[in-house]
């Protein structure tokens, strides 16, 4: 449980960081919406609980729902990213041949065609002139006020500081999950910690 809660406090200070070029939240706000959000993704189907921490933390710390929405969306990207690093490295490098690395080569191959297909998607979006219509010049600005989210990262000092924000915690998660499978008796090495906690991860937000 305590592992649980340093997880959560790393990661409400890298939101906060986030959210600073549009309002100075406190530490505890942010712990408070963010824990709320995550209880909602486990009630919600399609992570709508990300779209709740949205609405709710705009509202009161007084920012656009879409800018905060944007701030979530690096969370989520960067977490992913981070994510499919761990996978690819302990799944494919440090334990080959295993059960748990055919999965995440599954994955890996999941991810691979999926951001595949967005970026096919997307040039034939920006091929077809949808975009200068009137609703492709409405979702553009939402894109746009979306992408406000991101402010933080235009510097390298706070991009490296959300890298290292992302990194950690996922590090003191997979401790807490080390600990619960000792506790089970699970014969489990330090890297197969991190490969299965990966594979959990990616397999729930693929979907």
């Amino acid at each position: 449980i305590v592992l649980v809660l340093v997880e959560l406090t790393i990661r409400a200070e890298r939101w906060r960081i986030l959210l600073y070029p549009s309002a100075q939240v406190p530490l505890r706000s942010a712990f408070a919406y963010l824990t709320v959000g995550y209880f909602a993704n486990t009630l919600l189907p399609a992570r709508l609980g990300d779209a709740a921490r949205a609405y709710l933390a705009g509202r009161s710390f007084g920012i656009s729902s879409l800018v905060t929405l944007g701030t979530i969306v690096v969370e989520r990207v960067s977490d992913a990213l981070t994510i499919l690093l761990v996978v690819l490295v302990a799944g494919l490098v440090v334990v080959p041949g295993s059960q748990i690395a055919g999965s995440a080569e599954m994955l890996m191959a999941a991810v691979v065609i999926g951001l595949a297909a967005c970026v096919l998607v997307g040039v034939v979006v920006l091929r077809s002139g949808l975009l200068d219509r009137r609703y492709g010049r409405q979702l553009r600005a939402v894109v746009a006020r979306v992408a406000e989210g991101a402010a933080a990262l235009r510097r390298p000092r706070g991009a490296a500081l959300i890298l290292g924000l992302t990194v950690l915690p996922f590090g003191v998660g997979v401790c807490a999950f080390g600990a619960i499978s000792n506790a089970l008796g699970l014969s489990l090495v330090p890297v197969e910690w991190a490969l299965v906690l990966g594979v959990l991860a990616l397999s729930t937000a693929i979907p």
